[in-house]
This record gives structure tokens, sequence and C-alpha cells, in this order.
């Protein structure tokens, strides 16, 4: 408890990446993905920090996945969570959505699970004081980084909600730094194993390794057939989200001159067809905004979005 209570704003502003995993089955193929991003929004005229998690894939013909969106304080304390996980069975799909909201001085907890045809719906309210300690999914994400970024020595232990929405222990353990190939390249991870002891006994696993910054290279559930690894390296990773120097480097540089000379025919637009190759490589999110950027010009709009219909990678 006076951990989360000495976390502030500069702590949380080092712990704000993009990490991107793929998840392989045991016989090492791909067969899904792990996307997590966190930033600080605006709720209610006050700062927070929102995380997004999205796990999705095909495990033995069978779809699932799990998603969680969370709002929390700069001290790592939920003011929103919304929690789903599916399992999509044959004639039996498996879907559950846990809500939690902090309303006042206390959270309420809502979770509706349903089992093929059969609806269960379950609601639980819980004091301030209950939930001192609590550890959301959404906070666990960045709990995890900011222990590996300090240094865990030792077990400590929070809050959580177990498969039941009933409050329960949540235990981090240090696992032994050691030296893994990831993406092609040798670096440190710290492991950290996570422990949710739930109340009818039963005990859920994780273990998951970072960087020494924080940044998620590894994460494996006990008894599950799948395991998420860091591939490639971005730099939307923590250590590279400073502005990357693609002429310094030799891979980037190469990417960008191939893709920048297969456009040029698009030189043929205008003398300023440099500009349109570069929109290409740099691909906007928005095409009328990215091309209105360097022309007004009507005609040239028109070109520069077919051209970019057709050659989109």
């Amino acid at each position: 408890m006076e951990f989360l209570s000495s976390v502030d704003i500069q702590d949380i502003k080092q712990l704000l990446f993009t990490d991107s995993l793929v998840s392989f089955s045991d016989e090492d193929h791909a067969v899904g993905e792990l996307s997590i991003t966190t930033d600080i929004v605006s709720r209610i005229g006050q700062p927070c920090i929102l995380v997004n998690a999205n796990s999705h894939g095909i495990v033995g013909s069978v779809p699932c996945g799990t998603s969680v969106t969370a709002h929390l304080k700069p001290n790592l304390e939920t003011l929103e969570q919304i929690y789903h996980e599916y399992v999509e069975l044959e004639n039996h799909s498996f879907d559950k959505k846990t809500v939690i909201t902090r309303r006042n001085a206390k959270y309420i907890v809502k979770c509706t699970t349903i089992k093929g045809s059969d609806i269960q719906k379950k609601e639980h309210i819980m004091s301030e004081e209950d939930m001192q300690g609590f550890i959301s999914e959404g906070a666990n994400i960045l709990l995890q980084r900011l222990l590996v970024r300090k240094g865990l020595q030792e077990p400590t232990s929070f809050k959580s909600l177990d498969s039941e929405c009933k409050l329960c222990i949540v235990m981090y353990i240090p696992l032994s730094k050691e030296e893994r190939i990831f993406a092609g390249k040798e670096v440190q991870v710290v492991g950290i194993e996570r422990r949710i002891l739930s109340q009818d006994g039963s005990t859920s696993i994780w273990q998951a390794f970072f960087t020494t910054e924080g940044c998620l290279v590894q994460l494996n559930q006990e008894g599950s057939p799948v395991k998420m690894k860091l591939i490639h390296r971005t730099c939307a990773e923590k250590k590279l989200k400073t502005k990357c120097n693609w002429k310094e480097d030799l891979q980037f540089c190469s990417l960008y001159l191939d893709k920048k000379q297969s456009h040029l025919e698009l030189s043929a637009v205008s003398t300023e067809g440099n500009c349109i190759s570069d929109f290409s490589v740099v691909n906007p999110t928005s095409d009328y905004n990215g091309c209105n950027t360097y022309y007004s010009d009507q005609n040239l709009l028109r070109i520069s979005l077919t051209n970019r219909i057709i050659f989109k990678s």
C-alpha cells in the first residue's frame, strides 16, 4: 500500500510506451498477437492514464481473445475498467465481461458471463477501504513495468479479483536476471512471476519477462499452450521513443529508399514528386489531409490519392 502511495506522475511518464508481441503455439506457429498501449488523457477534467491491451488469436481452430480498457489515477488506483474475454467454440461460445467503476467512495463490479444460451450476471459493491491496494488488470501492466524499473527485490502482494469477481491476493515474485535473444539481439531480461490466489483455493500463474527499461519481451501463463514473444523491435518501444534518424540506420535507410524507388513514377506528376514519394512512405492515417499538406491543387490531389490506392503496401 505504501509503495502505491509513493508513485507519482513523473514515475508514470517513464512507463508510457507500446508493447507488441506475437503469440506462438507449442508447435512454434504464430497464432495471434498482443498489443498494449498507454497514454495520459483527461477524464472529467483530471489527468489519468489510459491503458489498452488486446490479445486475439486462433488456437486449435478456435478464435479467442482478451481485451482490457482501463482509466487509472497516477497512483494506479482504478477509476474504471472494462475487461472482456471470449472463446468462440462451435455451438458453445463463451463470453465474459467485467466492468469496474469507482463511484463516490465505492466500487461497483459488474460481471456478465455468457455460456452458449445461458446468461449469468453478478454485481458486487465494495468499499473504498476494501479496495485499498487493489490492482486491476490495467494497473497490473504499469505496475510490472514500474517494479522492473525500480528493481523488485522480494515478493510483494496486493489485491486483485479472481475469476468469480471476488477480492483475493495477488503476489509479485522476482525471477533471476538472464540474457536472452529477442528480435535477433541478445538483451538482459528481468522476470516477474504473478500469482493470483483465488478464494476457492486455486492459483493462476503468469511469468513475464522485460528489458531493464520495462519493455515486455515474453509472457507465459502456466498451463496455456500459447507463449507470447517479442519479434520486432520498433520505435514504439520505450528505449527507442526518441525520434529515429533513419539516415543513420542502415536497415531503415535501405527500406526507405527501396520503397521510394518503387514509386518514382509519381515524380512525373510534378517537380515536387519527391514529396509524394515521401508521403507514400510516411503512410499517414488520413489520405486527404496528408496529401493536402503538400498540395492545394485538386487535380494533383486526385492523382496522388488514386496512385496511393494502387501501390499501398
